[in-house]
This record gives C-alpha cells, structure tokens and sequence, in this order.
C-alpha cells in the first residue's frame, strides 16, 4: 500500500504489515485491545455496528479496515482517549444515531488516520424531503470532539467520500490534514473547523440543500459556536481573544450545485446588486486566524461571502470566486482583518473598501466594508456578468453555465486574465497540479500559461 498523507512532522502509518489478523464481529474489540504496533487487522463480512475503541493506545500504529472482497458494515465508530489508529477503506453507513452525533466521533485522542473510507447516510437521498433531512440525516459525518483539557492533535482526514450528512465535517484539533475528500449532498455547513496548524487541500465539496431550518450554509467555517464554551477567560469571566495559527486552504472546488435537479439547493435568490441571496451558501470564513494561506480554490456560489471573515498576516492569492445567481460575491469584508496580501483572484465582484489602481477593474457602485489595515491588493479581475443575470463576463473561462450546472473554468486562448497576474507569491503549481510559468502569472486557481504546455488550453475540469 502507499505512504498514508499525515500533516507535516506527524507520525506515518507503515505501509507493510507486520502481521494481518483476522476479525469477526465477535472478536474485534477484543484484537484491538490487544494490537500491536504494525498490526493490520481485517474485518470479515458482517454487521459490527457501531465499533467502539476506548483507551487503545498502541506504541505506533495499528491499522483496521475491510479484508479482501469482505463488506463489513459498520453503523458508526466511536474513539475516545486512543492513539496510532489507522482506519482505512470502511464503509459506514447510518441515519442518525441516538447514541452520537458523528457516524465516526473522536475525543480526547491524537495521531488517528481515517482514510479511503465511505462515510454517508444512506445510498442515495435524492427522495428526501427537506423533513426526511432533519429527522434523518446524522447531524455530522466525521466528528473530532471540541476537548478544552486534552490536546487533540495529529489527525488525518483523507480520500474519503462523505454523503447525505447535515455537516459532513466538524472536527476540532491541531495539526489536522484534511485532504482530497469527496463531499457531496449536504444540508448545513460543509466543514466546521478549530485548531492550529491545519490542511485544507484538494477537496471536492458539492451540491448544499437549503433545509429552511434558519441555517445559513458555509463551505468553510472556523466552528466558532464549538468555541464559545471553551473560550479561556480572565477573572472577571470576560472572554479573552484567542488566535489559532497557520492555516493553509489550497486546490479546493466548492460548488453550489453541480445537479441540475438538486432538490431545494442552498443556491439563493436575486435581489439586489447588494444584498446577499437569502439561504444561499457562502465559500470560505475564517476568524482569529494569525497566519493563513488561501490560493488556488474554485468557489461558485450564490452569496456576497466568497472569502471573509477576520484574520491577520494572510495572503489571498490565485482564486477563483464566482457568483451563480448575477449579484455579487467578494473577497473581502475583513472586519478584523490586518496585514492582507490580496492578489491574482478573478472575482465576481472585488469588493475591498480600498481599491488601487492596479486592481485590472472594478465593480460599478463598489460597496463600502471595512477590510482592515495593511492591506495590499492588486492584480485581481472583476468578471461580474450582467447584474441579475446567471453568469459571468464572456470570453473569461471554457464553460461557466449556472442554469445546467456546467462548469470549466479554464481560461480560454484569448482570455484577459492570461498574464495579467503578478509572481509575488504566486502559488508555483496551480489547482490542478500544472506548473504555473513564473514569467507569465495567470490570473485564478487554473494557470494557462505553464512551463509543460507553452499556454495550450485544457477542455476538462480537473
């Protein structure tokens, strides 16, 4: 098997076993409990229900999945206080638990691998109604407990397709990999994150549901509302402001909607050139972050919030963020944001506060929020479309179709954003994985322009 992706610096899963056992439903807690470092333990046919794992704390790591043409059905899995565990090429598959809330829940536990797993509610929830999702779908898919005492870190979420799930990702941790996860179907926020040192890198995250229960539907959101109770304090018990670091949002692809047919989608309403489409889902959030990199993500949605919230020392370079519904979405409204390099975005709507001349265009009757201070902005492209019509400028990308769902936002031959970026920290490689050429910086997540091709165009999204 290859290497297991960990964060940076995390202890890495062997890739030979030193021995492969056998498991039942009958045994498997019992081989856990007794594991040792370099174990494979595969899981035979059968109903396990909800695996729970409690004070397993190997030297190194042990790993669990399915044995060869086995189909091991697991309702959920449950970890608490354990360590070294890889679980990797499982299936779990349940509505919503009485006994918790994330079909795969973690506290209290570090260096834990979850990896090539299906992780859903059911087969297919395209019969449900908004009713059938809130009385069945689990209310997180990958759960990583908000622990104040215990220092939850070195967790990998990786190549695991989660489906039919309210908030397919709350995860609470520091040194976190979240990477090249399919995530489709999903009625609440997409991934509501806390910690330090964290990964976002190469998912795919589609198709939100408007569930009209009062929720406003992010992609990313730091989980503030995980936070509140824990927040340190001083002694009087006011809140004291507390900042996570080091955040990396790379190579993403946040759509709203990539089905046509999507039954009561997260995908908002035309006002106003400046009003937020209500019930439309939102792209990235951050805040009290100090330190964060956001490049080469692809976000198409309905709302005015493309990439905002609050951060400091934070570069926002090479994306791609558009607006489904022909209002507006931003880059920008940082109301505690400081020390921002905001560059080589194509945008539909760069709305800053502080443009400069050397943004390529700008919105007619930009609005006015505070983005912070210190901000360097430039090279970025306003494609915004005609205002309250789906789309954007022509002549930008390959295909931008809202009404179908049909989306190829590489640049064609002749587009205005081929060359027009600046290389001050331009991401070398692009969402894709194509070498960008540094004489030549393209605007957005895809790169026209590389060093492998001399400028040919790509006709599929990658």
């Amino acid at each position: 098997m290859t290497t297991l992706p960990v964060y940076p610096g995390c202890a890495v899963p062997f890739t030979t076993p030193t021995r492969v056992v056998p498991a039942t439903p009958a045994t498997l807690a019992a081989l856990i409990k007794a594991a040792q470092p370099g174990d494979e333990i595969q899981l035979a046919s059968g109903d396990y229900g909800i695996v729970k794992i409690l004070n397993a704390n190997p030297a190194s790591y042990v790993k669990i999945t399915s044995a060869p043409g086995a189909v091991a059905a697991l309702s959920g899995i449950l970890v608490a206080q354990s360590s070294f565990l890889a679980f990797i090429g499982l299936m779990i598959e349940s509505n919503k638990l009485a006994s918790q809330t994330g079909l795969v829940y973690i506290s209290g536990s570090h260096d834990l691998v979850i990896y090539g797993n299906i992780v859903r509610s059911q087969a297919d929830v395209s019969s449900w109604t908004q009713a059938d999702w809130i009385a069945k779908a689990p209310v997180l898919g990958i759960e990583v407990y908000a622990r104040s005492t215990i220092d939850q870190h070195s967790i990998s979420i990786t190549n695991n397709i989660i489906y039919g799930i309210l908030t397919p990702l709350g995860v609470n941790a520091n040194q976190m990999l979240i990477q090249g996860n399919i995530i489709d179907n999903f009625g609440d926020d997409a991934m509501d994150v806390l910690g330090s040192d964290v990964i976002f890198h190469g998912n795919k995250v589609t198709n939100s549901h408007n569930l009209a229960n009062g929720n406003h539907n992010d992609f990313i959101q730091m989980a503030w509302a995980y936070f509140e109770s824990l927040q340190p304090k001083d002694a009087s018990g006011k809140p004291i402001t507390y900042w996570f670091k080091n955040w990396l949002i790379d190579g993403n692809t946040f759509i709203v909607k990539t089905d046509p047919n999507l039954p009561f989608p997260a995908d908002g309403v035309w006002i106003s050139p400046g009003q937020i489409a209500p019930d439309g889902i939102q792209g990235i959030g951050i805040s009290l972050i100090d330190g964060f990199t956001i490049t080469n993500n692809v976000i198409v949605i309905p709302d005015a919030n493309g990439i905002w919230g609050g951060g400091i020392n934070g570069v926002i370079v090479n994306n791609t963020v558009l607006n489904t519904i022909g209002a507006r979405t931003w880059i920008g409204n940082f109301t505690n944001g400081a020390n921002l390099t905001i560059r080589n975005n194509l945008v539909s709507c760069f709305e800053t506060g502080q443009l400069t001349p050397t943004n390529m265009s700008v919105a007619p009757n930009p609005l006015t929020y505070t983005i912070g201070a210190n901000v360097v902005q430039d090279h970025n492209m306003d494609v915004t479309g005609v205002l309250g019509t789906p789309g954007v400028k022509p002549g930008v990308f390959v295909k931008f179709d809202p009404i179908n769902c049909e989306y190829d936002l590489h640049l064609v031959p002749s587009s205005p954003a081929i060359g027009a970026g600046s290389a001050l920290q331009a991401p070398p490689i692009d969402i894709s994985g194509t070498t960008r050429n540094p004489a030549s910086i393209d605007l957005g997540a895809y790169t026209y322009s590389s060093l492998s091709n001399s400028g040919s165009v790509r006709t599929t999204q990658s």
